[in-house]
């Protein structure tokens, strides 16, 4: 029952956590209006939310290294609380960056501690099942969140809805904060010890496939819009449909993900769903004229990238015994340079060469990514044979 609950509620959160952190692609004309700057400027928000939690959760997750997980979650949750209320009462875009900055690294402190809670309390055989729901709640809040969002701030101010989530995020923690009692810490005692995980070959390996794979992911999703309508102009009136179908693709593949990990193992898992993306969009690039096909392969490509990404952490999780928050914590500052990289890598790609080189660019990366792990993944076979 306990178990249950916890799921509802971790799932909830990271529902919340994806509105918040998507939420600007849907209101950012409106936000710019209100504080009287640039879109450009608002799209900085998005910046600064990225950088705090890359930035700030490892450093975070080092200092508390010593405190019960749950103290540590709820150290994330306040901060995005206090950095949601911020912005229902920011009169300016400079208390907006700041309140930007504790939500960014509220949520990367929680995302962490979060997974390393359910982790610790879900049955072996189901981890994976019950870890992909944390992921699910991120992918509906870009299917059903940032829409809904935009139809709200139709009919009451963009401010409310961080009001909202201040108010929601604050109910989640006092239930929480009845549920969980007791946690387990899995960190080693000393700093020196934390940051000896972070430079071997095998984490440097694991963290650039991370790497490679979000800069691939982020190249392509950032401009998605007008990839599309520049396959073809009869995109144009169905652009909101194709772009829904994408999402519930998000939603697929986070949910398989974890399903299929506890049933083939997470390295298996992992390497056929990377594979899978390289070949999805190596065929973009190759049938993009078939518009149907075209829309058929980035519905793979998102399905086979909402399924490896989210359990890149089981991963890290079940191959490491000790050092696992840190580990973690930097995966996930590799999530956000990947998603930086990315953006910065595919609007070089447009400016330079042309939009509809972008699939084939990022295939690139992603099957570096691929290969990668392959090769790192046969390597400790190997060891553990000899």
């Amino acid at each position: 029952m306990l178990e249950s609950l916890l799921i509802i509620l971790f799932t909830l959160l990271s529902f919340l956590m994806g509105v918040a952190q998507f939420i600007f692609g849907g209101i950012i004309d409106k936000v710019a209006d209100s504080v009287g700057v640039s879109i450009a400027a608002i799209g900085q928000l998005t910046t600064i939310y990225s950088l705090s939690a890359a930035i700030g959760t490892p450093i975070v997750m080092i200092a508390l290294a010593k405190k019960p997980l749950h103290h540590i979650l709820f150290f994330g949750l306040i901060s995005m609380i206090v950095g949601n209320g911020l912005m229902f009462v920011a009169p300016n875009f400079t208390l907006l960056m700041l309140a930007r900055i504790f939500v960014g690294l509220g949520a990367g402190v929680y995302g962490i501690a979060a997974f390393s809670i359910v982790a610790e309390k879900a049955k072996p055989e189901r981890r994976g099942r019950d870890l992909s729901m944390i992921a699910v709640g991120s992918s509906l809040a870009l299917v059903l969140g940032v829409p809904f969002s935009r139809t709200i701030t139709s009919l009451i101010d963009w401010r409310f809805i961080f009001l909202g989530l201040s108010i929601l995020m604050a109910l989640a923690l006092a239930f929480l904060a009845k549920l969980l009692k007791s946690t387990g810490t899995r960190e080693v005692s000393t700093i020196k010890e934390q940051i000896s995980y972070l430079v071997s070959k095998e984490t440097a390996l694991l963290f650039t496939v991370t790497f490679s794979m979000f800069l691939a992911y982020s190249s392509l999703n950032t401009y998605i819009t007008p990839f599309l309508l520049n396959l073809s102009d009869n995109l144009s009136s169905v652009i909101a449909w194709v772009l829904m179908v994408i999402g519930i693709a998000s939603v697929i593949g986070s949910r398989m993900g974890g399903v299929l990990s506890d049933k083939y193992g997470t390295a298996n898992v992992i390497e056929t769903a990377l594979f899978i993306q390289a070949i999805a969009l190596i065929l973009v690039s190759v049938f993009g004229q078939i518009e149907y096909l075209a829309i058929l392969f980035l519905f793979i490509w998102a399905v086979a990238a909402w399924t490896c990404g989210p359990i890149f952490n089981l991963n890290i999780n079940g191959r490491f015994k000790k050092g696992t928050a840190i580990l973690l914590s930097i995966n996930g500052t590799m999530v956000q340079f990947g998603f930086a990289g990315g953006a910065l890598f595919g609007a070089l790609i447009v400016e330079w060469l042309g939009i509809e080189y972008i699939t084939l660019f990022a295939s690139v990366f992603v099957l570096f990514s691929a290969l990668l792990f392959w090769f790192e993944k046969k390597k400790n076979v190997l060891i553990k044979k000899s």
